[in-house]
């Protein structure tokens, strides 16, 4: 199941219409999303909704017609498809009190329910055939959250508000936070140049803490990503590599009172017990290893290497792994601002010697 193919499959469906997507009623796109299903519904749900379809700015309702694929990747790590044709209608103002809908459709015997429970609602009778004020064809990942800085409509989060910088202010900064989001604000060319060029300098970064990465799980990963950042890596090798990641940071949680799960069998409840014990004295010897590092070599590696930080090697190390974890992950990382919880592990003068001086450059694919 490749998702890739999938939306190549889409495409080219909307493409045989001949009608722009901008024309599209909804109608047409709760026909051509079942057309899609039908032709290879294994795996894949339908949903079919009337609500709110906006994110960021004036409420609007309208439809949402959803095609989702779940395929498990390896040992436990899941990635989904989704396409979600959206009809903006307008506000609650224009809607009224109508009735809406909300439909499913888990396999091809159940595709004449749904369709039936989205044409006989009042929403679908009174602006099925009619130009929407917005249409949209919005392609996804589950994993990747839904959270962006725009929303499909062009409203930005106003939790993230704009940002200005100065050429000075670039050059002389130590507020990676404020340098990484005033760049990508800036960029102007495609998403992904911008997530490969910003996930080189986070790997980068993990390099700078190797010492501060001694489990086996957070190297590899940080090595696959950078493989994979090459076109070296296979999805199956990405998969497992940050599973194991994200379980070697889990693995150095500091807390010494973590309870079993509760429904752990009484059979293993002593195997939790010694694993317990092992993951403790192994967290403790590795912070005792941290210790011995010096001062100078730790604030080379640590931004603001305060007296507390030294002092609390165990969540240090956690804190690292999961910033490795977070490096691998970037380019789905929603919101991109999440990264900066990690600040003290990213240097200023490494961005930019990374990405350069933007204002000679605007920032784009060829910075």
């Amino acid at each position: 199941m490749d998702a890739s193919k999938d939306k190549e499959r889409f495409d080219a469906m909307l493409a045989a219409t001949g009608i722009p997507i901008e024309a599209l009623t909804p109608r047409m796109g709760l026909e051509l999303l079942l057309r899609f299903y039908a032709e290879n519904p294994a795996g894949v749900t339908l949903y079919g909704v009337w609500s709110k379809i906006s994110r960021y700015g004036p409420e609007e309702l309208g439809f949402r017609f959803q095609w989702h694929r779940t395929r498990s990747e390896d040992r436990g790590a899941f990635a989904s498809a989704d396409v979600s044709l959206l009809f903006k209608v307008g506000p609650q103002s224009m809607a009224g009190d109508l009735r809406g809908f909300r439909a499913w459709c888990a396999g091809p015997e159940q595709m004449a329910d749904f369709r039936s429970a989205v044409e006989t609602s009042d929403a679908i009778r009174v602006w099925g055939d009619s130009p929407s004020a917005g249409v949209r064809v919005l392609w996804d990942d589950i994993i990747q959250s839904h959270v962006a800085l725009f929303d499909c409509w062009g409203f930005r989060d106003p939790s993230r508000p704009v940002v200005t910088m100065t050429e000075d202010q670039w050059l002389q900064s130590d507020d990676v936070p404020l340098m990484l989001r005033w760049f990508r604000q800036e960029w102007q060319g495609e998403e992904a140049d911008l997530d490969r060029l910003l996930q080189s300098y986070l790997l980068a970064c993990c390099r700078r803490i190797w010492e501060l990465l001694p489990l086996d799980a957070s190297r590899r990963g940080v090595e696959i990503a950078e493989r994979d950042l090459e076109g070296e890596a296979s999805r199956e090798e990405v998969a497992r590599a940050r599973y194991e990641a994200e379980g070697a940071a889990f693995y150095l949680d500091p807390s010494d009172d973590r309870e079993p799960p509760a429904d752990l069998p009484p059979d293993f409840k002593e195997a939790w017990a010694q694993y317990e014990l092992k993951r403790r004295a192994d967290i403790n010897r590795l912070a005792e290893e941290v210790k011995v590092i010096s001062s100078e070599k730790l604030k080379q590696m640590v931004r603001s290497a305060s007296r507390e930080i030294i002092d609390s090697p165990r969540e240090l190390l956690e804190s690292a792994a999961y910033f490795a974890e977070a490096s691998m992950i970037y380019p789905g990382l929603r919101p991109k601002e999440s990264i900066e919880r990690y600040q003290n592990f990213l240097p200023a003068s490494l961005l930019r010697e990374m990405v350069g001086n933007p204002f000679r450059e605007r920032p784009s694919a060829s910075s």
